[in-house]
């Protein structure tokens, strides 16, 4: 744990430049500052790196030699240890329900740490997974408190964290033939380019499916990243391909980073009725837990840097058997969740409560004369504290199996990769702006326990600003899988 700590040092200020300083306080007596943000993160951050339930390392790995090419965007790998926890927290209500849970909760002992983690423990029993279940949640505390006016919902939003640390990062690029010499390669063709960096992410699972994820990646372009030695060797020894002739042109060193951001909405869902007991089981719902479904979810990125800058709209659908990213805490897997139940609820009448609520409420609440201390603490008034089930102990994430399809464009405002450095601009070749990228992949993903797989190909056009359109197909893996360190 004291090397994990150690490691995780220099990343927090990476962080803290993610986060923009508008944080919301968990309370409203603390100032705002540096320091109490700094604390706020450091706190939270080493709760989810040295007690996380979930330990994983995830393996990518992308290369055209799939599909029998070896140009452009030629091979690319990244190795990610990620740490993620089950603790839920629960949005503020300035944060509920449109913008992301930038703020780090400050404690100033253990014994408040300790009432945060209960609280939050107790607010997030129920999280709500959609609009629906919130104003559910709404009414239940009218009917429980009797407050016609209450706007607080007893099944809030709430969301788990994610840190991941870029262990190494490797992407090379290469004119559209390696066997050109440097004065053979046209004009306008791509120049060779490797980059090599490290980094450090936040990744935010809501309880309503949403996602967000951003971070900060540093390293080196150039020869510094060392892409000819890697792709001579690997042609030579493993591959027995051609080996690369351009390499004296390649863009020249440039120490860079780019400040990226992603963000997912929630999923528009097809399939069978959500809640069990209004339909019969489904295929393969015994094994999964969850009936087969088609969801559509459309995401949004923005990268700034001097490496690359850019911004980009997608959408990505899947077909199988899924759950939310909000349970499994999967960074490739953050499909729709199930719903407890099918329809509304105007009071806490029995007959109209989902199957086995108002058994699990009734055993929520303590004997008359033996509530508890925080119960007594949380009282206002003569209103005690809504009563709510215990969250259920979490296990590992049960099996998924799902195909899926992605569309995606990006606006490319700078790529050193192609245009050469922003700030060493002595690169002997560099190659005019490709401003458009439009990509599609199709694959499949899978998942059993800790261990997870996906399989894609990608078909990638990239347009220059005078309309040549360059094509580009490759293939991309990812294993993610439970570790002990």
């Amino acid at each position: 744990m004291r090397k994990a700590s150690f490691c995780a040092v220099p990343c927090a200020a990476l962080l803290l430049l993610a986060a923009p300083p508008c944080a919301a306080q968990e309370n409203e007596d603390r100032p705002q500052t540096l320091r109490t943000q700094f604390s706020g993160f450091w706190d939270e951050f080493r709760q989810v790196w040295e007690h996380g339930e979930h330990r994983r390392m995830r393996l990518e790995y992308e290369n055209d030699l799939f599909f029998g090419t070896d140009r452009n965007y030629t091979d690319g790998v990244r190795f990610t240890l990620k740490r993620s926890s089950d603790q839920p927290s629960k949005f503020d209500a300035d944060e509920n329900p449109r913008v992301p849970p930038l703020r780090f909760r400050v404690a100033r002992s253990a014994a408040e740490q300790a009432r945060m983690r209960e609280a939050d423990e107790f607010d997030c029993a129920l999280a709500a997974r959609d609009e629906g279940e919130y104003q559910l949640g709404i009414r239940e505390m009218r009917a429980q408190s009797g407050n016609p006016d209450a706007r607080d919902s007893l099944r809030p939003y709430c969301y788990k964290s994610t840190y991941s640390l870029v262990m190494l990062g490797h992407n090379v690029y290469t004119a559209s033939d390696i066997r050109l010499s440097p004065a053979q390669i046209p004009a306008q063709d791509r120049p060779y380019a490797a980059w090599a960096y490290i980094g450090f992410y936040r990744e935010i699972h809501s309880s309503d499916d949403r996602y967000w994820r951003y971070g900060l990646d540093i390293g080196c372009m150039g020869p510094c990243a060392h892409g000819q030695q890697l792709q001579t060797w690997i042609h030579k020894n493993i591959t027995d391909s051609p080996l690369p002739q351009g390499w004296d042109t390649q863009i020249h060193n440039e120490v860079g980073a780019v400040l990226r951001f992603e963000h997912a909405w929630r999923s528009w869902r097809f399939g069978p009725a959500r809640d069990p007991a209004a339909r019969p089981e489904a295929v393969g719902e015994r094994w999964f837990g969850v009936p087969p479904a088609l969801d559509l979810r459309p995401s949004v990125n923005v990268g700034v840097g001097n490496i690359q800058t850019y911004a980009g709209v997608g959408v990505t659908a899947r077909l199988g058997w899924f759950r939310s990213g909000y349970e499994t805490m999967r960074l490739d897997t953050q499909p729709i969740q199930a719903l407890a139940q099918a329809g509304g609820l105007d009071g806490l009448q029995e007959d109209r409560v989902a199957p086995g609520l108002a058994q699990l409420y009734a055993q929520a609440a303590p004997p008359p004369g033996q509530e508890s201390a925080t119960d007594a603490g949380r009282a206002t008034g003569a209103q005690a504290r809504p009563l709510r089930p215990a969250r259920a102990p979490s296990g590992p994430p049960r099996p998924e199996l799902f195909g899926f399809a992605r569309m995606h464009a990006d606006l490319v405002a700078y790529n050193a990769l192609l245009q050469g450095g922003l700030i060493n601009t002595s690169s002997p070749k560099t190659a005019p702006a490709r401003p458009l990228i439009l990509e599609r992949e199709f694959g499949m993903a899978g998942a059993y326990r800790e261990f997870s797989l996906s399989l894609s190909a990608v078909i990638r056009h990239e347009w220059e600003a005078s309309g040549r359109r360059v094509g580009q197909r490759f293939g991309r893996i990812a294993v993610e899988f439970n570790t002990r360190f």
